[in-house]
């Protein structure tokens, strides 16, 4: 389970990293960028959201010409927090449909959000 881990040194840095909640402290990650050593640390796991991504739909179909199709639409990614599932939309979106549909996926659990992602793919929205 991936979480936020905080730095701080007795002189008021602070920094944070990512990581699997129960992994190993590591030599490398506890002095701050000034050279001083960590004095306290605080992990919090993330809670169960999503990341949501987009994704160029572009590509090119035709080396010669270089023409490219789907110039200026993306998919939707959809990841849970911890990086154990990962869908793209089927479909295909331009950048202001993309804007909107990203407000669907705040603060919703991955259950949620495949159902959100699924109904949108089932739609014809484009």
């Amino acid at each position: 389970m991936k979480a936020f881990w905080e730095y701080c040194c007795d002189f008021g840095h602070r920094w944070h990293l990512t990581r699997d909640s129960d992994s190993e402290e590591s030599d490398c990650n506890i002095y701050c960028h000034k050279g001083h050593e960590a004095v306290t640390l605080r992990r919090e796991v993330f809670s169960s959201y999503v990341e949501v991504a987009i994704h160029p739909a572009s590509r090119m179909v035709n080396e010669v010409t270089r023409h490219v199709d789907h110039e200026y639409e993306f998919f939707i990614v959809v990841r849970d927090i911890h990086g154990t599932e990962e869908r793209f939309s089927q479909r295909i979106y331009s950048w202001s449909q993309t804007n909107s549909l990203l407000e669907k996926f705040r603060n919703v659990s991955p259950n949620t959000a495949w159902r959100i992602l699924d109904n949108l793919d089932s739609n014809n929205y484009k």
